[in-house]
């Protein structure tokens, strides 16, 4: 058994490599992309000249959102500390970008998101982040897009690399709280990453 102070925690990568993002805890995952083998435009600038820049890019893709529930972060307030832990885990910023300096409603919809209600992105307040980083099964990107609405934020997490296993730690009030039982939970994303994963329960 494992045991957190902070709840929920979403794990990237190899299992000798492994990525982690830690949320606030009353994160909450909202939709997930199956796991698949693509190419993808990562967007690397901002709305210029009818386009958003991109850089094509091939992995495994896998994309998450989360509610955070809490009224009180702003958006920056939720995305440094992602920031940081990217940076700790050897990523380097390609790109980040704030609201209309990234080119406002022309630039949100030319980034590729999870559809709503389980994402959604309020057009006067969201940061976009890229960045990228080189292991040993090759080169991984990771991007972030945060919102605040008036009554929760969202964060999307989409990774593009290298096969990977995802796991997500569920604190054991939130457990409670979806009234759902461990085998349920277990079924249901043990499917997240390519790789077998085991669920924790923190106490």
């Amino acid at each position: 058994m494992i045991r957190l102070a902070a709840g929920l925690l979403a794990l990237w990568g190899m299992a000798a490599q492994a990525q982690v993002l830690e949320l606030p805890t009353d994160a909450m995952l909202q939709a997930q992309d199956d796991p698949r083998l693509d190419s993808y435009a990562l967007p690397t600038g901002i709305w210029a000249n009818g386009a958003v820049p991109t850089m094509p890019v091939e992995g495994h893709v896998t994309r998450q959102a989360w509610r955070i529930a809490t009224q009180s972060l702003t958006t920056l307030a939720l995305l440094r500390p992602l920031r940081d832990q990217l940076r700790a885990g050897r990523f380097q910023i390609l790109f980040e970008c704030q609201t209309e300096a990234c080119g406002g409603f022309d630039f949100r919809f030319a980034i590729e998101t999870l559809p709503p209600p389980e994402m959604q992105v309020n057009i006067g307040d969201f940061r976009y982040l890229a960045a990228e980083r080189t292991t040993a099964e090759g080169r991984e990107y990771l991007t972030l897009v945060v919102s605040r609405m008036a009554d929760a934020s969202f964060v999307q997490i989409t990774r593009i690399g290298p096969m990977a296993w995802i796991c997500i730690l569920w604190p054991r009030r939130q457990l409670r709280r979806s009234g759902r039982p461990m085998a349920a939970l277990r079924s249901n994303w043990m499917m997240w990453g390519t790789r077998s994963c085991t669920i924790w329960i923190s106490r």
